[in-house]
Order: structure tokens, then C-alpha cells, then sequence
């Protein structure tokens, strides 16, 4: 973990951040639109859950950067208490929704989530959740029996009989 009293490591960590908002948000925009109402739209790697998992991830990142800025505010007026707890709860903060998004990852998210991991300011589970999102081979979210039980009953297997 980064030294919270350090303010250079520290603004270091603010401009990997923001580089990385910038990755996400270009990822974002280059995804194709898929539509809810695609007939795979609740397959996991679909487009529109693709769509979904990036839109979702770049907000993650959004606010991982607005935290560290804030670590760095209160590492720069000496509240140190604070600091520490902020970096706690950055390390708290989820870069999700990427078992959505279809295999491989756009270069831009894996460029983005190097950054992320690279930081220094992430616990070694932190890391390797960006490990394990970088290695999975295809998307996993949602599961194909997810909605089930959003089906008619006739059509439900879950509910038959029931």
C-alpha cells in the first residue's frame, strides 16, 4: 500500500487515475450500442451487456479518481486520520461490472485496469481481483439462469409444478 503521508506518491496516484477515467471513458465510447431489447441482451459478453459493464466500470473508475483527489486534500491540509481512512475505503471502492463485457477486453480497459493495478495504492485482494478480471476468459455476468424466474410459469422450469 501507497504511504499515506507521502503527497508526491500520492498525486502520482491522482494522475494514474486520471488516466485511466480517460481509458474507461474511450472504451466507452467505442463500444457498439446494443439495445435492451436485443433478443441476447441478457447474455453475458452481449453487446448490450458489454454496454452495461463498461458504462458501469467507467463510473467505478470516476469515483476511485474523485476519492484519491480527496485522499490527496486531506494528505496536503495534514489530516492525516482522514487520509487513512480514505485510502481505506478507495481500497473498499469496486472497478465492477467487467464479468459483463465480452472477451478480450477492449485494449483501453486493460491499459486502464494496469493503471489501476499499477498504482501502488490497492491491497494485494485489490490486485488480485484486477488479476483475475484481466484473466478470465469470457464474460460470466449475467448467468444463463439469472431469469429464470422473470419467465412466464408455463415457460419456467424453476417454477413448474409449483
Amino acid at each position: 500500500m501507497i504511504d499515506p503521508l507521502d503527497n508526491v506518491a500520492l498525486a502520482g496516484v491522482v494522475k494514474a487515475l486520471y488516466r485511466a477515467e480517460e481509458l474507461f471513458r474511450e472504451a466507452k465510447r467505442k463500444a457498439p450500442a446494443g439495445g435492451g431489447h436485443d433478443p441476447d441482451s441478457h447474455v453475458a459478453g452481449s453487446r448490450y451487456q458489454t454496454c452495461l459493464g463498461l458504462q458501469y466500470s467507467h463510473g467505478d473508475v470516476t469515483r476511485l479518481r474523485d476519492r484519491m483527489v480527496m485522499v490527496l486534500g486531506y494528505a496536503v491540509a495534514g489530516f492525516e486520520p482522514e487520509v487513512r481512512h480514505h485510502l481505506e475505503l478507495f481500497d473498499l471502492t469496486p472497478v465492477g461490472s467487467l464479468d459483463r463485457v465480452a472477451r478480450p477486453l477492449p485494449p483501453e480497459v486493460v491499459e486502464g485496469l494496469e493503471t489501476i493495478r499499477g498504482t501502488g495504492a490497492l491491497s494485494v485482494r485489490r490486485v488480485e481481483e484486477i488479476e483475475r478480471i484481466l484473466a478470465a476468459p469470457e464474460a460470466t455476468y449475467p448467468t444463463p439462469d439469472m431469469f429464470l424466474s422473470f419467465r412466464h410459469p408455463v415457460d419456467n422450469p424453476v417454477t413448474q409444478g409449483n
